[in-house]
């Protein structure tokens, strides 16, 4: 009886592996762009939904261990982007929104999740975040976009954005934070004059 080490893998099987795998790996790469949005490159809501409900679940288990876990939700709204559309087209619109989810990207850390909720929305999930670590990032990303010039084919455009804020450090639905923090942001887009950050626990 021959080794393992003499035996060879017969041509046509070794032919059919290989096929096999790069089936996979295209597979694999379809499933994550399914969860990107091909415009920013960052999360789409599909794939903010996903993850983030498994983020959750990971820190419940956690908290269930006697540990203390948190999880913050930053829920962000581009100020006027109607007018950026209107003033200077849909092109420099999509310019916009790209750079905006740089500047997200950028000002978070490397386990805390962004995506583009839809349209000029975006949300930004903070694994082992309370409200007060939230509301500095919040305000770093709110500073850091209205100081932003973001230039197109000769103009010089400026955006803000209006962001809610939502904690929780008990056992609810992810949702609920994030509708929570969709809430916040509302608040702050329309009763604190845009250009804001509001928590929730402030408005409830």
């Amino acid at each position: 009886m021959p080794e393992q080490s003499d035996y060879q893998v017969p041509e046509d099987l070794s032919v059919r592996i290989k096929e096999l795998e790069e089936e996979n790996a295209k597979l694999k790469k379809l499933v994550r762009l399914s969860y990107l949005d091909q415009l920013t490159e960052v999360f789409n809501r599909r794939g903010l939904e996903k993850i983030s409900d498994k983020i959750y679940s990971s820190i419940i288990r956690g908290s269930h261990n006697g540990k203390q876990a948190s999880l913050s939700v930053i829920f962000i709204d581009l100020d006027d982007f109607k007018k950026v559309n209107d003033t200077y087209g849909h092109e420099a619109g999509d310019v916009v929104l790209k750079k905006a989810a740089s500047i997200f990207t950028k000002s978070i850390r490397s386990g805390d999740i962004v995506g583009r909720w839809g349209g000029e929305e975006f949300l930004i999930v903070l694994p082992n975040s309370d409200e007060e670590g939230a509301m500095t990032v919040a305000e770093k990303i709110r500073e850091e976009l209205k100081n932003e010039m973001i230039q197109h084919k000769g103009d010089k455009i400026k955006v803000t954005a209006s962001l809610g804020v939502s904690s929780s450090l008990n056992q609810r639905k992810i949702k609920d934070i994030i509708d929570e923090a969709d809430k916040a942001m509302y608040h702050a887009k329309k009763n604190l004059g845009k250009n804001t950050v509001a928590k929730y626990s402030d408005i409830n």
